[in-house]
């Protein structure tokens, strides 16, 4: 069809801002973890976050495998091997936290109780990106993602979407309370979550009409709203008890976030300031991976800078968490230009971060 790449083009660019405010929400929640005083509750209304970056992922993925003919053996392989490698950046990280000693308290803890006794439960852990032993989990659910659309890759087209519709069915049933999956832990959930998000964008294609885009927008707006109400007000957010209407939830806000930005760009094309907040929301959604590693080390570096101490959430917290971001997206900046003008700094950073 002949309107397809620029079908693709858009829906990149929306997907691009969606992972650059997702990066920015990701940063406070990380924020309020590691340098703050913040109780639990406080977190409710930030619980969407990390479900809806593996979620966007699942989503680009799907749709990365419709675009691409039936045979296209590029792909397949491609995504093999940079699922391979973001597995391994997973466990190299989380071994190096653990070497160093210089990492998240409670886990290095565990670190300590492990080993030697129980050191093969510990590297199970690490191995199932179970939270409580390992950080950066984001990586592991997004590395299994990609060796299973190679895998779908390899089952061809009308045996893929087959499987899709198939897959729907019984991953929505198993998050709707399967007892087998509510003794997992919320790793299992995250991959699932994707698993999810990929058969929807396989079954959902690409062809939109700006009704559609509007109408998912406001959707996705009000659902927004209503989940954080409903998170902040009953505690609802949590894994598996409300996961279908969770799933459901995110996937509008997702769409219709997306959508919405995508029209908000065309309507302030002329607007110099927007178009620049937009470029550097999306320079963070460009380069999602390497903002997620850097905002912890940031915030770890802070930690550590102040003797361990923890803000509490007022104005001084918040000063703290706008310069991190001013930063993070220096550092974004930064790596963009020099994988521009040096050839093996592009060549490493798709290699580390693929």
């Amino acid at each position: 069809m002949p309107d397809r790449p620029a079908a693709l083009s858009q829906s990149r660019e929306d997907r691009q801002a969606v992972k650059g405010v997702l990066v920015l929400l990701m940063l406070v929640y990380h924020a309020m973890s590691i340098c703050s005083q913040a109780s639990p509750e406080a977190f409710r209304y930030l619980r969407f976050v990390t479900g809806s970056f593996i979620f966007l992922t699942g989503w680009s993925l799907g749709q990365q495998w419709v675009a691409q003919p039936p045979d296209d053996e590029g792909l397949k392989k491609s995504s093999a091997r940079r699922g391979t490698q973001l597995l391994l950046l997973f466990l190299g990280l989380n071994a190096l936290i653990l070497i160093s000693g210089w990492g998240h308290p409670d886990k290095q803890a565990l670190a300590r109780q492990a080993w030697p006794h129980t050191f093969d439960r510990l590297w199970a852990a690490l191995i199932s990106g179970h939270p409580a032993a390992a950080s950066f989990g984001i990586l592991w659910p997004i590395g299994w993602l990609l060796i299973s659309l190679a895998a779908l890759q390899s089952c061809g087209r009308r045996l893929g979407r087959a499987s899709c519709a198939t897959g729907l069915t019984l991953t929505a049933c198993a998050l709707t309370g399967l007892p087998w999956v509510a003794q997992q832990s919320g790793v299992l959930d995250m991959l699932l979550l994707g698993w999810i998000a990929m058969g929807l964008a396989a079954m959902w294609g690409l062809r939109q009409t700006p009704t559609v885009r509007l109408s998912s927008g406001a959707t996705g707006s009000g659902l927004w709203a209503c989940t954080c109400l409903a998170a902040g007000l009953w505690a609802c957010a949590q894994w598996p008890q409300w996961l279908s209407v969770y799933v459901v939830a995110v996937a509008f806000i997702l769409k219709g976030l997306g959508d919405l930005l995508g029209e908000l760009r065309t309507w302030t094309s002329q607007a110099k300031g927007v178009v620049a907040l937009d470029a550097a929301i999306r320079r963070l959604g460009q380069l999602s991976l390497w903002a997620y590693v850097m905002q912890i080390v940031f915030l770890q570096a802070w930690r550590w800078m102040m003797g361990g101490e923890r803000l509490s959430l007022e104005p001084a917290f918040w000063v703290m968490v706008f310069f991190m971001a001013l930063l993070l997206w220096g550092s974004c900046e930064a790596l963009a230009a020099m994988r521009q003008r040096l050839r093996w700094v592009d060549h490493a950073y798709r290699w580390v971060f693929p």
